[in-house]
């Protein structure tokens, strides 16, 4: 009842804003449709529609059934699906399937940025090294790992039989499979969109409203004692909301590559408000929004944990980037802060745990 009360005073806020300032609100939806239109859905559609055959027949997913007795076809299906095309396909799939008995620790391994993001954009576009992506892509791909196994533990709800049921095998027209696959994609590609347009247009509003200023003021001592300027912070905040947005604000920030890297890490694997209300239209229910903000959350920490150590043992030659700010000092102290978070996060998604039970 006080999240539908609180998401109804953010509506009519924006509502009001949109009024009130028209013409930046119709500039912050056209950018959201120039985002979608040349970015999310030449990269999301054709995989959508694709995977939405392969669900359809059920002959991929019976083919790993039969392969191992021991392997749950629901998470290699899903987390092979994820690591190819990113988000949010595994919502997708986790919402569309009615033999996933437990699906947080599938949704704790598969969802992550695709790795054509992390590499063509992220690596190359925006920090303008290639050869940095194998930082981002190892250090994403470990946080998966690990908070899989987290959410293992955490995660004690009795599954009923020791596998999900045979897949069944569907023999449809090829001509109905295309259809409902393509209407599926359009109307998922839709819910992206209106997403996306909402964050755009309350980011604005934050923006109007120095809201990004006036939270980087109680952060800039931590920002200092990890030797990143102040005005820094506003960026990664932008991050928070958008992905996209937030890693290239970042990157044309002037602070060490070590803290860029770091940082995209995060919100790379952190996704963004957009990424998590695309995972909650699409999940279906089966999983709560404190337990997917718990996960990204997590999947952010470890991300960055993984890169600082990256960072620490295999350093950027000096050759490739400037380092403004000294490495040594720095990556423990943020190291050690964020190894402090990542545990206040695993309490919290362990009482989480404990109530969904």
């Amino acid at each position: 009842m006080k999240s539908n009360a609180f998401l109804c005073l953010i509506c009519s806020i924006l509502m009001i804003f949109i009024l009130i300032v028209p013409g930046e609100s119709i500039a912050a939806a056209s950018n959201s449709l120039n985002l979608w239109a040349t970015s999310v859905f030449p990269s999301l559609f054709p995989f959508f529609v694709l995977t939405s055959i392969l669900k359809q027949t059920g002959l991929t997913e019976q083919l790993i059934y039969n392969s191992s007795k021991k392997l749950d076809y629901n998470l290699v299906f899903v987390t092979v699906i994820g690591f190819m095309c990113g988000y949010p396909s595994t919502s997708k799939l986790i919402g569309q399937s009615d033999s996933i008995n437990n699906p947080l620790p599938i949704y704790a391994l598969s969802t992550s940025p695709s790795p054509v993001f992390l590499a063509g954009t992220v690596a190359t576009v925006f920090l303008q090294n290639t050869r940095l992506a194998l930082y981002l892509l190892f250090a994403t791909y470990m946080s998966l790992f690990t908070s899989y196994v987290i959410t293992k533990i955490i995660c004690k709800k009795t599954v009923a039989g020791n596998r999900p049921p045979r897949p069944k095998v569907q023999h449809q027209p090829l001509g109905h499979l295309i259809t409902t696959a393509i209407l599926d994609g359009m109307k998922s590609q839709g819910i992206i969109l209106g997403i996306i347009t909402v964050i755009s247009i309350l980011g604005v509003f934050l923006e109007k409203v120095n809201a990004f200023s006036i939270i980087a003021v109680p952060l800039t001592p931590i920002a200092g004692l990890l030797g990143v300027p102040a005005s820094s912070i506003p960026a990664f905040l932008k991050g928070l909301l958008e992905m996209t947005t937030g890693v290239n604000a970042i990157c044309s920030q002037n602070i060490s590559l070590y803290h860029k890297l770091a940082a995209c890490g995060f919100i790379t694997s952190f996704g963004g408000m957009s990424i998590i209300l695309e995972s909650l239209s699409f999940i279906n229910e089966k999983i709560k929004a404190t337990s997917i903000i718990g996960i990204k959350l997590l999947h952010g920490c470890l991300t960055f944990l993984y890169i600082r150590l990256l960072l620490f043992f295999f350093p950027v030659s000096q050759s490739v980037a400037l380092i403004v700010e000294s490495p040594h000092i720095s990556p423990a102290i943020t190291f050690l802060g964020a190894c402090i978070v990542s545990v206040f996060i695993l309490a919290a998604m362990r009482r989480i745990a404990h109530r969904e039970t």
